[in-house]
Protein backbone atom coordinates (compact mmCIF):
# COMPACT_ATOMS: atom_id res chain seq x y z
CA UNK A 1 0.00 0.00 0.00
CA UNK A 2 2.79 2.71 0.77
CA UNK A 3 4.50 1.77 -2.75
CA UNK A 4 0.92 2.36 -4.61
CA UNK A 5 0.26 5.23 -2.55
CA UNK A 6 3.63 7.21 -3.59
CA UNK A 7 2.99 5.81 -7.21
CA UNK A 8 -0.31 7.52 -6.95
CA UNK A 9 1.00 10.58 -5.35
CA UNK A 10 2.84 11.21 -8.71
CA UNK A 11 -0.24 11.68 -10.66
CA UNK A 12 -2.52 13.91 -7.90
CA UNK A 13 -1.95 16.56 -10.69
CA UNK A 14 -3.89 14.94 -12.93
CA UNK A 15 -6.51 13.28 -10.50
CA UNK A 16 -6.98 15.90 -7.94
CA UNK A 17 -10.68 15.27 -6.90
CA UNK A 18 -10.13 11.66 -5.15
CA UNK A 19 -7.50 8.95 -4.44
CA UNK A 20 -8.85 5.52 -4.22
CA UNK A 21 -7.09 2.13 -3.56
CA UNK A 22 -8.82 -1.19 -4.08
CA UNK A 23 -7.41 -4.90 -3.18
CA UNK A 24 -9.42 -7.83 -4.60
CA UNK A 25 -7.65 -10.22 -3.79
CA UNK A 26 -3.80 -11.47 -3.62
CA UNK A 27 -3.32 -10.90 -7.35
CA UNK A 28 -5.43 -7.66 -7.82
CA UNK A 29 -4.88 -4.50 -6.79
CA UNK A 30 -6.20 -1.10 -8.20
CA UNK A 31 -5.42 2.53 -7.68
CA UNK A 32 -7.06 5.56 -9.19
CA UNK A 33 -6.86 9.50 -9.14
CA UNK A 34 -9.99 10.99 -10.12
CA UNK A 35 -10.49 13.86 -12.35
CA UNK A 36 -13.95 14.52 -11.79
CA UNK A 37 -16.10 15.45 -15.25
CA UNK A 38 -18.92 13.44 -15.39
CA UNK A 39 -21.20 12.68 -12.71
CA UNK A 40 -19.39 14.88 -9.92
CA UNK A 41 -20.72 12.40 -6.87
CA UNK A 42 -18.69 10.50 -4.91
CA UNK A 43 -20.62 7.42 -6.22
CA UNK A 44 -18.75 7.78 -9.43
CA UNK A 45 -15.29 7.26 -7.76
CA UNK A 46 -13.24 4.96 -9.13
CA UNK A 47 -11.91 1.95 -9.01
CA UNK A 48 -15.53 0.93 -9.53
CA UNK A 49 -17.38 -2.23 -9.16
CA UNK A 50 -20.29 -3.15 -10.88
CA UNK A 51 -21.45 -6.49 -10.42
CA UNK A 52 -18.40 -8.77 -10.80
CA UNK A 53 -16.45 -6.42 -12.70
CA UNK A 54 -14.52 -3.49 -11.59
CA UNK A 55 -12.50 -0.79 -13.39
CA UNK A 56 -10.02 2.29 -13.70
CA UNK A 57 -10.56 4.90 -16.02
CA UNK A 58 -9.30 7.70 -17.52
CA UNK A 59 -10.66 9.51 -20.11
CA UNK A 60 -14.38 10.11 -21.21
CA UNK A 61 -16.98 8.20 -23.45
CA UNK A 62 -19.00 10.53 -25.74
CA UNK A 63 -21.89 8.01 -26.29
CA UNK A 64 -22.06 6.42 -22.87
CA UNK A 65 -26.06 7.78 -22.81
CA UNK A 66 -27.00 6.12 -26.12
CA UNK A 67 -24.97 3.17 -24.75
CA UNK A 68 -26.34 3.65 -21.77
CA UNK A 69 -29.84 3.53 -22.89
CA UNK A 70 -29.46 0.09 -24.98
CA UNK A 71 -28.13 -1.51 -22.16
CA UNK A 72 -31.32 -0.32 -19.80
CA UNK A 73 -33.06 -1.73 -23.25
CA UNK A 74 -31.73 -4.88 -22.13
CA UNK A 75 -32.96 -4.33 -18.30
CA UNK A 76 -29.64 -3.73 -16.73
CA UNK A 77 -30.10 -0.80 -13.90
CA UNK A 78 -27.64 2.15 -12.94
CA UNK A 79 -26.64 3.47 -10.02
CA UNK A 80 -24.73 6.15 -11.01
CA UNK A 81 -24.97 9.07 -14.20
CA UNK A 82 -21.10 8.02 -15.47
CA UNK A 83 -19.54 6.93 -18.32
CA UNK A 84 -17.54 4.27 -15.76
CA UNK A 85 -20.96 2.16 -14.92
CA UNK A 86 -21.49 1.90 -18.52
CA UNK A 87 -18.02 0.89 -19.45
CA UNK A 88 -18.87 -2.18 -16.96
CA UNK A 89 -22.01 -2.82 -18.07
CA UNK A 90 -20.87 -3.30 -22.06
CA UNK A 91 -18.20 -5.12 -20.71
CA UNK A 92 -20.51 -7.96 -18.98
CA UNK A 93 -22.71 -8.02 -22.27
CA UNK A 94 -20.38 -7.62 -25.04
CA UNK A 95 -17.14 -8.68 -23.82
CA UNK A 96 -13.88 -7.19 -25.88
CA UNK A 97 -16.22 -6.32 -28.96
CA UNK A 98 -17.64 -3.59 -26.56
CA UNK A 99 -14.15 -1.22 -27.56
CA UNK A 100 -15.88 -1.10 -31.41
CA UNK A 101 -18.60 0.38 -29.41
CA UNK A 102 -17.19 3.44 -27.82
CA UNK A 103 -16.80 6.94 -29.14
CA UNK A 104 -14.38 8.81 -27.13
CA UNK A 105 -10.78 9.02 -25.61
CA UNK A 106 -10.00 6.40 -22.90
CA UNK A 107 -7.56 3.96 -21.23
CA UNK A 108 -9.09 1.43 -19.02
CA UNK A 109 -8.40 -1.83 -17.22
CA UNK A 110 -11.53 -4.11 -16.16
CA UNK A 111 -10.92 -6.48 -13.98
CA UNK A 112 -13.66 -9.42 -13.92
CA UNK A 113 -13.96 -11.93 -10.97
CA UNK A 114 -15.82 -14.52 -12.79
CA UNK A 115 -13.45 -15.45 -15.75
CA UNK A 116 -10.31 -14.30 -13.22
CA UNK A 117 -8.99 -11.93 -15.96
CA UNK A 118 -7.75 -8.09 -17.07
CA UNK A 119 -8.90 -6.77 -20.08
CA UNK A 120 -7.57 -3.35 -21.27
CA UNK A 121 -7.78 -0.74 -24.19
CA UNK A 122 -6.71 2.41 -25.62
CA UNK A 123 -9.02 4.77 -27.50
CA UNK A 124 -8.72 5.04 -31.48
CA UNK A 125 -6.35 8.05 -31.63
CA UNK A 126 -3.93 6.97 -28.38
CA UNK A 127 -5.15 10.35 -26.96
CA UNK A 128 -5.16 8.45 -23.54
CA UNK A 129 -1.86 6.80 -22.37
CA UNK A 130 -1.72 2.98 -21.39
CA UNK A 131 1.41 2.23 -19.87
CA UNK A 132 2.13 -1.43 -18.60
CA UNK A 133 5.37 -3.66 -17.90
CA UNK A 134 5.16 -7.44 -17.31
CA UNK A 135 7.78 -9.21 -15.61
CA UNK A 136 8.21 -12.60 -14.23
CA UNK A 137 5.31 -12.59 -11.55
CA UNK A 138 3.63 -8.78 -11.66
CA UNK A 139 1.96 -7.03 -14.54
CA UNK A 140 1.48 -3.47 -13.51
CA UNK A 141 -0.17 -0.33 -15.63
CA UNK A 142 -0.49 3.26 -15.29
CA UNK A 143 -1.00 6.40 -17.39
CA UNK A 144 2.08 7.38 -15.87
CA UNK A 145 5.80 6.51 -16.83
CA UNK A 146 7.06 7.82 -13.57
CA UNK A 147 4.46 6.38 -11.53
CA UNK A 148 5.60 2.57 -12.86
CA UNK A 149 9.10 3.26 -11.93
CA UNK A 150 8.51 3.79 -7.97
CA UNK A 151 9.53 0.83 -6.18
CA UNK A 152 11.30 -0.90 -9.57
CA UNK A 153 14.54 -0.83 -10.97
CA UNK A 154 14.50 -0.11 -14.73
CA UNK A 155 17.07 0.68 -16.74
CA UNK A 156 17.23 3.22 -19.72
CA UNK A 157 15.99 1.69 -23.12
CA UNK A 158 19.16 3.14 -25.20
CA UNK A 159 16.40 2.37 -28.31
CA UNK A 160 14.04 4.67 -27.37
CA UNK A 161 16.55 7.14 -26.59
CA UNK A 162 18.22 7.03 -30.02
CA UNK A 163 15.06 7.37 -31.65
CA UNK A 164 13.74 10.09 -29.43
CA UNK A 165 16.92 11.76 -30.78
CA UNK A 166 16.39 10.66 -34.19
CA UNK A 167 12.66 11.72 -34.47
CA UNK A 168 11.76 14.28 -31.26
CA UNK A 169 9.57 11.18 -29.68
CA UNK A 170 9.53 7.97 -28.68
CA UNK A 171 7.60 5.21 -30.98
CA UNK A 172 5.12 2.94 -29.57
CA UNK A 173 5.38 0.82 -28.05
CA UNK A 174 8.61 1.87 -26.93
CA UNK A 175 9.12 4.27 -23.97
CA UNK A 176 12.60 5.40 -22.22
CA UNK A 177 12.15 2.42 -19.57
CA UNK A 178 13.93 -0.58 -20.52
CA UNK A 179 10.26 -3.42 -19.80
CA UNK A 180 8.19 -0.68 -19.74
CA UNK A 181 5.86 -0.16 -23.16
CA UNK A 182 2.94 1.82 -24.11
CA UNK A 183 -0.27 0.47 -25.51
CA UNK A 184 -0.34 0.79 -28.88
CA UNK A 185 -3.51 2.99 -30.13
CA UNK A 186 -6.72 1.35 -30.67
CA UNK A 187 -5.50 -1.57 -29.14
CA UNK A 188 -6.88 -3.88 -26.80
CA UNK A 189 -5.56 -6.78 -24.42
CA UNK A 190 -6.34 -9.64 -22.41
CA UNK A 191 -4.70 -10.77 -19.69
CA UNK A 192 -5.82 -14.26 -18.23
CA UNK A 193 -4.89 -13.91 -14.28
CA UNK A 194 -4.32 -18.09 -14.13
Amino acid sequence: KEVLDKKLQMMKHRGPDFQGIEKFDDNVTFGQVRLSIIDLNQRSNQPYTYLHVSITFNGEIYNFKELRKELEDRDYRFDTESDTEVLCALFIEFGESMVDMLNGMFAFTIYDRKKDILFGARDRMGQKPFLYSLKEDSFEFSSHLFSIGVGNKHEINRKAVKKFLDWGYVPEPLTMYSGVYKLKASHYFTFDLK
